[in-house]
């Protein structure tokens, strides 16, 4: 029973260690300021996903194609809010490519009159309560909204949300 248990916690292991991390295209503002944000967040990430990052991107390399490249090989986008202009056009895209489109707000803002873009997400994230409680009464988006305990809790939420994703 025990060598049972050994292999099969062995090979679970294995398993695991051969999943490949998910890689996320990453939907944000690219000012010097939201870099900062940007990174603070996907630092709390480690190696569980590989994030494509354009504020990453040289502004000497042809952009449109580098970002088109980045979305089509990620497996879902996180979105960071407020986010850029091309968020509509990048939402659209991974919707028609049937890619989780995962959300992760602190706080409410502009981005909450965007339509089409709130229609088009898989999964909200928040750690605030206050607009957690706002968001479960928004129409487009009441049954997508999850409230996590903190900022430290955004990896397994956004991992939760992508795997749950994909079964559907």
């Amino acid at each position: 029973m025990k060598l049972l248990f050994l292999v099969t916690t062995l090979l679970l292991c294995a398993s695991a260690r051969a999943e490949k991390a998910p890689k996320a295209y990453l939907c944000a503002q690219l000012s010097e300021e939201a870099k900062r944000y940007n990174d603070s967040i996907t630092s709390l990430f480690g190696t569980a996903v590989s994030f494509f990052k354009p504020q990453n991107v040289s502004p000497e390399a042809p952009i449109y194609e580098t970002d088109l490249s980045g979305m089509e090989s990620a497996d879902f986008v996180l979105i960071l809010p407020p986010y850029g202009r091309d968020c509509a056009f990048e939402v659209g895209w991974f919707a028609g490519k049937a890619k989780p489109i995962i959300f992760y707000a602190e706080k409410g803002g502009d981005w909450q009159r965007d339509v089409m873009i709130k229609g088009g997400v898989t999964r909200v994230l928040t750690t605030n309560s206050a607009l957690y409680e706002n968001l479960m009464k928004d129409p487009e988006l009441g049954g997508k909204v999850t409230l996590i305990p903190s900022k430290q809790a955004l990896k397994e939420a956004v991992l939760t949300a992508y795997h749950n994703s994909k079964k559907l």
